[in-house]
């Protein structure tokens, strides 16, 4: 390096600039209360301003439909036709949506009633040691092996036999009579 390049070095000015954020915080230290009344305010009123934002925008834009196809009869017209269409197309795709749906409803109740009458059939009162040709279902050939292990007209809800429990009396009376 030269002597010039050196003497220019030296002359530049090495202050360092305050930073950006300390500016900011010193406008928010002297107005800052101002900044949350304003923001309070602007919370406030908000709903107001947005209700007059959108009917401003919903007039104008139909200002601009009125003159495009209001000038044009044809784009109009056009218009009127595809949205016929459309609710048209929309309609077909209702009514074919909505026989799949009663469809499968039907199907539904059927199986449905088809189970019910099954097991109404498989379930009609038979006893368990009774032989009979029309045992339908996946128990059928297990129930004639479990049926020669229980004993001939043995119903376990009727009482009875030598393996019955018969759980003792909750009075705090004696058996001679005498309470206490």
């Amino acid at each position: 390096m030269n002597e010039e390049e050196i003497d220019e070095f030296e002359e530049f000015n090495w202050e360092v600039k305050p930073p950006y954020h300390k500016f900011v915080w010193a406008v928010i230290r002297s107005a800052g209360w101002y900044l949350v009344g304003i923001s309070v305010v602007l919370v406030y009123i908000w709903p107001h301003i947005s209700k007059k934002w959108n009917s401003w925008k919903k007039k104008k834009d139909e200002k601009k439909y009125d003159a495009k196809y209001h000038k044009n009869v044809d784009l109009s017209i056009e218009l009127l036709v595809a949205t016929q269409l459309a609710r048209e197309r929309m309609q077909e795709k209702y009514l074919r949506d909505r026989e799949i749906a009663l469809q499968k409803e039907e199907e539904r109740k059927e199986k449905k009633r088809q189970e019910l009458l099954r097991l109404q059939n498989q379930s009609s009162g038979r006893r368990l040691n009774e032989d009979s040709s029309e045992n339908v279902g996946p128990s059928s050939s297990s129930s004639k092996s479990s049926r020669t292990k229980l004993r001939g007209e043995y119903n376990p809800l009727m009482g009875g036999g030598s393996g019955r429990y018969v759980p003792p009396k909750r009075s705090c009376c004696k058996k001679g009579g005498g309470c206490g």
